[in-house]
């Protein structure tokens, strides 16, 4: 049997202490800052812990931590997304559990590869995948640099123009409670 989980891609944490806790993330553990959103005193910052493994913070000064600690969620890497999610439905912890779809990011269409890719995707997942493409651009980057979203960085640019266009996909997709992947709906690509 072939693991299905590849590894972990980020924790997500929230913290009341920002500064202590970015102090210890970064300067004893030396993760670095990837991408920052959002303003004091609800900051938000991915932080680079290597080797493809991120740690999401979200500052909230109400914040108590539960028995079960400060982590809210836990994102995974797999190739076997619909595998990984019939298999939780089954064991019961999340019998509801549907994917609403998958979204291609990063897109470069002067390569040879991202355009050869999205056909491979497309083919298999079919109307999985969205429509909307998040295209490469430097000024994703730029952004959190400035202290900003990119649609305040760049408000016309094809990066918010995509994620706007992805927005008004993902509304649609939930009003019309589209679901995939042996979903509990019964709906299925497979």
């Amino acid at each position: 049997m072939c693991a299905l989980i590849s590894g972990f891609h980020h924790v997500c944490v929230k913290t009341r202490d920002w500064d202590r806790t970015m102090s210890f993330y970064k300067d004893t553990l030396g993760f670095v800052e990837k991408i920052t959103w959002r303003a004091a005193p609800q900051r938000a910052v991915m932080l680079n812990a290597g080797d493809g493994n991120y740690l999401e913070v979200f500052e909230d000064l109400a914040f108590t931590p539960s028995l079960g600690g400060a982590v809210l969620h836990f994102a995974l890497r797999t190739a076997h997304l619909d595998e990984v999610a019939a298999r939780i439905r089954a064991t019961g912890a999340n019998p509801t559990l549907s994917i609403s779809g998958l979204l291609l990011t990063m897109f470069d269409a002067r390569t040879n590869l991202n355009p050869a890719v999205e056909r491979e995707v497309r083919n298999h997942f079919q109307e999985v995948v969205y429509k909307t493409l998040i295209p490469r651009t430097v000024r994703f980057a730029e952004a959190p640099s400035h202290g900003r979203t990119i649609f305040e960085h760049d408000p016309n640019g094809i990066g918010s123009t995509a994620y706007r266009k992805l927005a008004a996909e993902f509304l649609q997709r939930q009003k019309s409670k589209v679901t995939f992947m042996n979903s509990p709906s019964g709906r299925s690509v497979e």
